[in-house]
């Protein structure tokens, strides 16, 4: 594999000189108190019932409150929630007094039925109404009281109800960029693919932000945002940082480098209606060809972990049991052959088009691909497109091969929302279009068995013949990295990536 280094020289020359220009640079007064946190894209919706990329859902973790919330060792713990109790397939949960939405209206049982209730409703089209099926009904029974019946036993049922809590009669088209939650922070202002700014809630029911405000600037190029933590003009920035950069950050005094694991999931994924990936040794011929050792060596800085399975494998449904795919060039020119695929004139079988994102990183990932492709016959194109374009193309279905992440893996209930029949678009993301009787069995029967070892058993199942029939390529699990100035106290990294943390961190 011949992976290019001159972006990272490059890359190395720029940071050098830039440090010179800029020594003694620091923050604008007027950003003193406020938070600056750089991201690589915008986020695509505010309204928890349709946030679905990873960007938009942390942004609605920090805008609402919600009945429970993921904390930072990946553990569902109580939010709004003060107790509950559960007799068969009832729940019935007493919300705390005096919670108060951004609007200064109170926080009632109307409001959490009315947010789940338009959740189900079949016209809203939310990508998240699967998680609630299994849900027959909700009733108030006071204005802090609310009970939920279940049709039957939903073993995740607690980890859906993470979702934002919003205020009654909300309409739908307006909320998606004018959002009114109860959470830490509050909406000011947003300008798409510049920057989102986010304001201290002054009456949060868990206590006031130490912070005035966080601004998220939408940064797309991955030098541009190392620069920019460097020089001061952002305060952190986290798991979108170009991997040769972190030896250079631990030199820098003024910076605190945070690296933790993560259950965050890179993957290459699939369109199965198309003629030549819906043919089996065709994916496997590509698993095999993809040198993902040296990938996570040369162009991760080793800052990753090789798996075989989307759950990272600390998860309780772990198993690495499962059909491995390590490099081999020569099995996976067999199995073209055998697929009927046979090298033509310039040793080329077929073409495919890859669809990425426009970074860095995800550029000299695709040129790795091509090389390892060409070998084995594949002619693969390239189509980088900003965040907004690419991921509106995979909620479409409208791909060959794609490459991605899932962030925030909890439960394994996501392999539901991902391998279901029931959940091609736009009902889950299920956008290769994988339908699978054997697999469609295994997911409802992880959803209703409550059993812990009896679950572990479906999903230990479920992996293994996901890990045959190969909807997904299986690449690695990142680690967490965040690269934080030193005048940022208290920041921490969630095993999510979230940005939960922000509320409790201080300004020296």
């Amino acid at each position: 594999m011949n992976i290019k280094f001159k972006f990272i020289i490059y890359f190395k020359i720029i940071i050098f000189a830039t440090v010179i220009i800029i020594s003694g640079c620091g923050l604008q007064e007027e950003n003193k108190n406020i938070v600056i946190f750089g991201v690589e894209a915008s986020p695509t919706s505010f309204d928890p019932r349709y946030a679905t990329d990873a960007l938009s859902t942390k942004l609605t973790h920090m805008i609402f409150s919600s009945l429970f919330k993921i904390d930072e060792k990946g553990e569902v713990i109580p939010d709004i929630v003060e107790n509950y109790s559960t007799e068969g397939l009832t729940y019935t949960f007493k919300i705390k007094k005096g919670i108060v939405f951004h609007s200064g209206k109170e926080l009632t049982a109307e409001d959490v039925k009315f947010t789940f209730d338009s959740i189900k409703n079949p016209k809203s089209s939310s990508p998240h109404r699967l998680s609630f099926e299994k849900l027959k009904e909700i009733k108030v029974i006071d204005k802090y009281t609310v009970l939920f019946k279940l049709y039957e036993h939903f073993a995740p049922f607690l980890t859906s109800l993470t979702i934002g809590i919003i205020p009654y009669g909300s309409d739908i088209t307006a909320f998606k960029t004018k959002p009114i939650g109860s959470g830490p922070f509050i909406l000011k202002e947003w300008y798409p693919d510049e920057d989102v700014f986010l304001i201290a809630n002054e009456k949060y029911f868990g206590g006031k932000p130490k912070v005035e405000g966080v601004k998220f600037r939408i940064i797309p190029d991955g030098t541009t945002r190392v620069l920019e933590v460097v020089k001061g003009g952002v305060d952190i920035i986290q798991n979108e940082i170009p991997p040769d950069a972190v030896g250079f950050f631990k030199e820098n005094k003024n910076l605190q480098i945070l690296i933790s694991d993560s259950n965050i999931f890179a993957y290459m994924g699939f369109n199965l209606r198309d003629n030549y990936l819906s043919n089996i040794n065709v994916r496997k011929a590509i698993a095999y060809a993809i040198n993902r050792d040296e990938i996570i060596e040369k162009l991760l800085g080793g800052l990753a972990k090789k798996s075989d399975s989307l759950l990272p494998c600390a998860h309780w449904a772990y198993t690495d049991k499962v059909t491995l795919y390590s490099y081999d060039i020569k099995k996976a020119n067999q199995l073209l052959d055998e697929a009927g695929f046979f090298k033509k004139d310039g040793g080329i079988r077929f073409k495919l088009t890859l669809k990425t994102t426009s970074n860095d990183l995800r550029r000299q990932m695709a040129e790795v691909l091509q090389e390892s492709f060409a070998k084995i016959g594949i002619k693969l194109q390239v189509k980088f497109y900003e965040w907004g374009t690419f991921y509106s193309d995979i909620k479409k279905g409208n791909f060959q091969l794609i490459t991605l992440q899932w962030v925030g893996i909890v439960d394994p209930d996501i392999y539901h929302y991902i391998f279901s029949s029931k959940s091609v678009p736009p009902y889950g993301a299920n956008r290769g279009w994988f339908i699978d009787s054997d697999i469609d069995k295994l997911v409802e029967a992880g959803r209703i068995n409550v059993n812990k070892e009896k679950r572990k058993e479906i999903y230990v199942k479920l992996q293994q013949i996901l890990s045959e029939r190969l909807p997904y390529v299986n690449l690695w699990h990142l680690k967490n990295i965040a690269v934080v100035r030193n005048r940022i106290k208290g920041y921490k990294v969630y095993l999510s990536g979230d940005f939960y943390s922000l509320k409790d961190v201080e300004i020296r």
